[in-house]
């Protein structure tokens, strides 16, 4: 199974994220790629804050000592 970023289309590889190479074989999942997640966690928690809004993907919890 080949892992592709939904936004960037690049390809997981054990090297890291690449540019996709000529004709995808196989089965693919979506994801996003590190640089991806980040942007879309930012712009996730800027339309939050302009909506008054907790972003949904805080939260707060203590771990067991």
């Amino acid at each position: 199974m080949v892992t592709i970023c939904c936004s960037c289309k690049r390809e997981k590889k054990k090297s890291g994220w690449e540019k996709p190479g000529p004709g995808r074989a196989g089965k693919l999942s979506h994801g996003f790629c590190p640089e991806c997640h980040g942007k879309m966690l930012a712009r996730l928690e800027e339309h939050s804050r302009r909506r008054g809004l907790q972003p949904f993907f805080s939260c707060s919890f203590s771990l067991p000592t």
